[in-house]
């Protein structure tokens, strides 16, 4: 069983909650103080008794806490990040910011076992799948660091709540991210089950409340995942890296089209659309 209370909806939470002898609205107490008081330290919550916040801890049950080990930040606002997980692994998120919005690009695999030509995290070897909670730590994490902080944060690995605090109020804030793509390191529909969790979490409107026509699920067309994710009850919009107009030239580029042929990805698009309504977009290296 996963025991980090950042990888659970408010109903899983009510489940936590009510299974150690309290009363499930503190578990509404428990989804706010994580996702949008971006708080890392059970022992913080306030709202919580002493014994019930021991509890959780006796339990096992932890926030997860990124790493911040980089971060560049460009003239225009964007920012790359490299974050460490609690195993030593690495992985990256990108905030694209412009006028309206606010985009993050989330990773949901340490690597990635696609092999496509054009990737750089391609020749990063596969590790591991991400669970829901390093999923949604990736947003809640930016969501917490001023972008002043973000080169202070460089080389001196730091991790949420280990910054001191400024009472300077022409300090920007932190940024709210209104927009998110599955597009980082990896493939989000080989994690499928982490992947939907993590949308179920920060579309949530006790949350993040990010719109579900504001997060996007790219992948490199995995045809089954596509088709169970038009059965579920959330449809995020769906990005295609489609990159060649030939199956021939698509192999070259992208080892799973010698699995999935394109005539049968358009079908499970096609599918797509029609059972949820959403925008299919079809993304193109040229």
């Amino acid at each position: 069983m996963d025991k980090d209370l950042q990888g659970k909806t408010p109903e899983d939470l009510e489940k936590v909650v009510v299974g150690l002898g309290q009363k499930k609205y503190l578990a509404g107490y428990l989804f706010k103080f994580i996702h949008v008081q971006n708080g890392r330290e059970i022992a913080a919550l306030s709202t919580l008794s002493k014994a019930f916040r021991a509890r959780l801890a006796e339990q096992g049950y932890f926030i997860s806490q990124l790493k911040i080990v980089d971060a560049l930040t460009d003239a225009d606002g964007s920012a790359k990040y490299l974050f460490e997980l609690a195993d030593g692994e690495r992985i990256e998120s990108v905030l694209l910011p412009e006028e309206d919005r606010k985009t993050l690009c989330l990773s949901t695999q340490v690597g990635c076992p696609m092999g496509c030509a054009f990737c750089a995290t391609g020749r990063i070897p596969f590790r591991r799948n991400l669970t829901a909670g390093e999923i949604v730590d990736q947003v809640n994490t930016v969501c917490s660091v001023p972008p002043q902080d973000r080169q202070a944060s460089v080389g001196c690995e730091a991790r949420y709540g280990d910054r001191q605090t400024s009472h300077d109020t022409s300090r920007a804030a932190a940024p709210r991210v209104t927009n998110l793509v599955y597009m980082g390191m990896g493939e989000p529909l080989l994690n499928y089950d982490a992947v939907l969790q993590s949308i179920r979490i920060v579309n949530h409107s006790a949350g993040k409340n990010i719109g579900i026509r504001h997060i996007t699920v790219s992948t490199s067309g995995i045809v089954p995942g596509i088709k169970k994710l038009a059965d579920e009850d959330i449809h995020p919009r769906l990005a295609i890296s489609l990159s060649a107009p030939t199956d021939a030239l698509r192999s070259k580029l992208m080892p799973i089209a010698d699995r999935y042929p394109m005539a049968e990805l358009l079908e499970a698009v096609r599918t797509y659309q029609t059972k949820t309504g959403q925008r299919v977009t079809f993304e193109y290296v040229l």
